[in-house]
């Protein structure tokens, strides 16, 4: 009998909008503080806790500060990723570093996870300019297991216009770049829609984060953003070993009053 491999174990937040006005929504900052609450409670055996983007909804260096505060809470580790509200430089002055904000890490039994910046300054879409799509590559053509792609913007086409109009940019080429290294990749999340989504991208399961701020509603028929207030903040574990994986929503017990301007 084969011995069964160790599962491991990631909590995924995204779409914090630290610094956004509260007055007619839930406030970011204590959806943060509840979210490490839990994951103090129920999931300290984590591997690390990875942020999809949108740390800051105005990219504020004081919103970085009061971030770096707040993780000091956590008793996982936290990996920060950029979104199109966030501001580079000013996440570096705090944050230390230079240059993209992407890395790979790894799992206890050797899983790579590509953490993967899309960030494009003054823009809401994503972009792999500047040699970050070539990073990937790079990565992926040394690995020797397969592993799991995080970025903020969604590398898929999500059939609502609205979203379309403000994702990756170039899908065609990220995808083709998965097709050139078949298995290794076993997912791909993103964030950014501020809603459940499933897809796929180059035969790969893609799949979005919710919110754990303000959640989102698709739509369909025009290119415009609907807020859903009534759905509750929330953000993902992912589970997995060697044979396996499952990506699970849980939600905390805050719902919007009114919904506010669109974030996405």
């Amino acid at each position: 009998m084969t011995a069964a491999t160790p599962v491991q174990k990631l909590v995924l937040l995204s779409d914090l909008h630290l610094g956004q006005p509260g007055a007619r929504t839930p406030d970011p900052e204590a959806c943060l503080a509840a979210a490490f609450g839990q994951v103090a409670a129920r999931h300290a055996d984590a591997q690390a806790v990875i942020v999809l983007g949108d740390l800051s909804d105005r990219g504020g260096a004081g919103d970085y500060a009061r971030l770096k505060a707040m993780i000091a809470s956590s008793p996982v580790p936290v990996q920060l990723m950029l979104g199109n509200h966030d501001d580079r430089p000013r996440f570096r002055q705090v944050f230390g570093g230079a240059g993209p904000v992407q890395q790979t890490l790894r799992t206890a039994d050797g899983t790579p996870c590509y953490l993967l910046d899309s960030h494009d300054p003054g823009r809401s879409g994503g972009s792999l300019a500047g040699g970050r799509r070539d990073w990937l590559e790079a990565e992926l053509a040394a690995a020797t297991q397969p592993g799991f792609v995080f970025l903020h913007h969604p590398p898929i086409r999500t059939f609502a216009p609205a979203f379309d109009a403000i994702g990756l940019d170039d899908r065609a080429g990220f995808a083709a770049c998965l097709g050139r290294h078949p298995g290794k990749v076993r997912a791909v999340v993103f964030g950014h829609c501020h809603m459940p989504l499933a897809a796929t991208v180059a035969g790969v399961p893609a799949l979005c984060l919710p919110s754990l701020f303000q959640q989102s509603r698709p739509r369909f028929d025009a290119p415009v953003f609907e807020d859903d207030p009534q759905a509750p903040p929330g953000f993902g574990v992912l589970m997995f070993d060697r044979d396996a994986f499952a990506l699970h929503r849980l939600t905390l017990p805050i719902t919007a009053k009114e919904p506010p301007d669109a974030l996405c």
